[in-house]
């Protein structure tokens, strides 16, 4: 299948919900007076998240029923020796060296973002690996599988060791075909590899914290 797996909106932008398109860095607006340690609280539950390994427990399924499948392929949980950063900015997350749209930008394209949410656009064509990275933020996530013939994912982990990534499970996942969407965890150190006959798109709308928009 030559077609993108899901259509995907374009850039959004303008004035709705005081959003803005990220052509350029959002930078720190939104953060609040007191700057990170509002969001402490936030931090130290979602590095418990991973530390601990949200594994398939940590979903819930939005609208149609999920194959396990499609769940690891696209959320598969953490390692229990996997952490996020020892600070994250959830407020402006590509603030870490490790985020997603800065460990892996040809994967990772964002759409738009503001104090509340960054929607990423996520592609890999047949054969592409994406760099390991992490989403230190909630999120809902939207695909489509590609019918008989579509998606094939290895769900790559790591764990920092002695400030280098090792990997510490692989997993091939055929997903049962159809559009799904997942609420997902925050994930630790991981890439995807597409290992299937078609392009994989899909649609990453990462929750911040509240005190972002304050």
């Amino acid at each position: 299948m030559s077609a993108p797996l899901i259509d995907c909106p374009g850039r959004l932008g303008g004035s709705d919900l005081a959003g803005k398109s990220v052509l350029s860095a959002p930078g720190r607006q939104g953060l609040p007076p007191n700057g990170r340690s509002a969001i402490a609280p936030r931090a130290n539950r979602i590095r418990s998240v991973v530390r601990h390994g949200a594994g398939r427990n940590g979903m819930r399924e939005v609208g149609s029923s999920l194959s396990a499948g499609l769940v690891a392929a696209l959320v598969a949980g953490a390692a229990s020796a996997q952490s996020l950063p020892p600070d994250p900015i959830f407020c402006t997350p590509s603030s870490y060296e490790h985020d997603a749209v800065r460990a892996a930008p040809d994967q990772h394209r964002v759409l738009f973002e503001d104090s509340h949410v960054r929607v990423l656009e996520i592609y890999l064509p047949p054969l592409a690996v994406e760099p390991v990275h992490i989403h230190a933020l909630p999120s809902v996530i939207h695909g489509d599988t590609g019918g008989a013939l579509g998606a094939r994912f290895a769900y790559i982990q790591y764990v920092m060791e002695d400030g280098r990534f090792k990997e510490v499970s692989r997993s091939e996942v055929i997903p049962t075909p159809g559009v799904r969407t997942v609420w997902s965890p925050p994930e630790g150190p991981h890439a995807i590899a597409n290992i299937g006959p078609v392009p994989v798109r899909f649609l990453r709308t990462e929750i911040k914290p509240e005190s972002c928009s304050r």
